[in-house]
């Protein structure tokens, strides 16, 4: 029969944050502004995309909408050609911000890995009153989150409700004795908070 190990640390160890709902904007059309983009600037090369500037919404009450769990989907809305000819925009992103956060400042999602690195660390214009980055990405529907490496809370721009709907991947990994390597001896899917929806 099925056995089933139950860990209960009481000491908070294991316990990370939920986050919140996906931020989210359109980049599919450059013949038009798609969601939460303020203006598109064809004449350059590459084209580029400037987003509407993002707020600090870590004090707003949880709002529950439909998102892609940090995903993308690539396409071309004039071309019909899906990612095959899906061209790249220079895309700007704007976080409003009175004073630097205590750490380093990231755009994160599915399109990056959730990785932090230069091509996604954001810089702070005292001169705005914000951070900014621009990141060269394929014409697609994307999620994506700010995310602040070193401080105490790393979504201190997007605040975490234990509400989120969230998927999360379970590996379980075992080392036998005289092994040299872990062995994946189970993966499971997590689906939290999934709002009604059809898994």
């Amino acid at each position: 029969g099925d056995q089933q190990l139950e860990y209960r640390p009481f000491d908070l160890s294991n316990t990370f944050y939920a986050a919140s709902e996906f931020r989210f904007f359109d980049i599919r059309t450059v013949n038009a502004l798609g969601q939460n983009v303020g203006k598109t600037l064809r004449e350059k090369v590459p084209t580029e995309a400037i987003l509407l500037p993002d707020q600090n919404r870590s004090s707003q009450a949880y709002s529950q909408y439909d998102d892609l769990n940090g995903g993308f989907v690539v396409g071309d809305l004039e071309n019909q050609g899906g990612e095959l000819v899906a061209d790249y925009l220079l895309t700007h992103f704007f976080l409003e911000a009175d004073r630097p956060a205590d750490g380093d400042v990231y755009v994160i999602g599915g399109f990056n890995g959730g990785v932090l690195n230069k091509k996604n660390k954001m810089s702070y214009d005292a001169s705005l009153g914000g951070y900014r980055a621009a990141i060269l990405l394929k014409q697609a529907f994307y999620n994506y989150l700010y995310y602040v490496e070193g401080s105490s809370s790393p979504y201190e721009y997007d605040g975490s409700h234990f509400q989120t709907e969230n998927q999360y991947e379970i590996f379980v990994y075992n080392r036998p004795i005289g092994a040299r390597a872990d062995l994946l001896v189970g993966y499971t899917t997590l689906f939290a908070n999934p709002q009604n929806r059809e898994r």
